[in-house]
């Protein structure tokens, strides 16, 4: 918040993530995924992604590549592209980073 000379409010003004933002939305995206898996059996209400930018993804998926992470290729960038990646590392040892990793470069949930 910017406080004027008498210490009233008069705007506000955006601030970094610090590491406790960073800590609860960690636990915000585990708990999310527990319960999805949890109660895939029941129609529930989810929480969804609007359409990826695909820069964001592609610049993603050159960091996962760069970091020697094998991901599966994919010819357009969208969901169902993501949706493979994402089905595809399911067990692997990496998992949880690639998740991570593209969930950042995606839009907000709503």
């Amino acid at each position: 918040m910017i406080e004027n000379n008498k210490k009233e409010p008069i705007g506000f003004r955006k601030t970094g993530i610090g590491e406790s933002e960073k800590i609860i939305e960690n636990f915000m995206l585990a708990a999310n995924s527990s319960v999805a898996e949890y109660f895939s059996w029941m129609p529930i209400i989810y929480r969804v992604h609007g359409t990826p930018d695909p820069e964001k993804v592609k610049n993603a998926i050159r960091i996962l590549n760069s970091s020697n992470i094998n991901i599966p290729n994919v010819k357009n960038i969208d969901e169902n592209s993501i949706r493979k990646i994402l089905n595809s590392i399911n067990n692997s040892e990496e998992g949880e980073i690639i998740k991570a990793i593209l969930l950042k470069s995606m839009k907000s949930a709503k």
